[in-house]
């Protein structure tokens, strides 16, 4: 990856330049008809339009006869590392964290991934606190005993939200609720007075 940012490729053909360059050297790839596919994150989400436009980008990069590039929505950072293990999507978009959990077995997946690999990074994911205006909440140890949504089951929000959670000592039994909306659902739950939202 160090070699392609230096050379400076203008505007968002380095991304285009990255996948045809990963695309290159994919063994299933080669294979005539067989199409490329990125999991990503739920439709709602920023993964998957993500990722459509990558795949916008490679499929113009690359020209007729190569690999198409697919976009699969799923559960996001978790849902995409277990579906890599048993081969069921070729590229992922994956919170970088999980990526470096998953690698030493720490992650998702079951067993180390010590074959994956970054191809390029699409923007910093830290982690977002949002809560309504009369919450009453001004540092974040005020959280406890609160509903909070972590996000769906498999998806990087989730996975981070209990880390979190998980490094400041707490656990489930601290939380008057734990939800599992997905990031389509926030704004209005949250406008009805829901919950305490963490997004990374």
């Amino acid at each position: 990856m160090g070699g392609l940012e230096r050379l400076a490729l203008p505007g968002r053909a380095w991304v285009a330049a990255a996948m045809a360059l990963a695309l290159s050297f994919w063994p299933p790839a080669q294979a005539a008809g067989r199409s490329v596919v990125i999991g990503t994150g739920p439709v709602a989400g920023t993964y998957f339009p993500a990722g459509g436009a990558v795949c916008t980008l490679v499929n113009r990069a690359q020209g007729g006869g190569a690999p198409r590039c697919l976009v699969e929505s799923t559960g996001g950072s978790a849902d995409n590392l277990e579906r890599l293990a048993r081969g069921e999507i070729d590229f992922a978009v994956v919170q970088s964290d999980w990526q470096f959990l998953a690698v030493r077995g720490g992650g998702v997946a079951g067993k180390p991934m010590p074959d994956l690999r970054a191809v390029f990074s699409l923007h910093a994911q830290p982690i977002t606190v949002v809560v309504g205006p009369d919450a009453g909440i001004g540092v974040l140890e005020d959280i406890k005993g609160r509903r909070v949504n972590l996000g769906p089951p498999g998806s990087g929000a989730r996975a981070a939200g209990e880390a979190l959670i998980g490094a400041l000592g707490w656990g489930r039994d601290d939380f008057e609720d734990i939800s599992a909306l997905d990031s389509g659902a926030v704004a209005g739950a949250l406008c009805a007075g829901c919950c305490v939202v963490l997004l990374p």
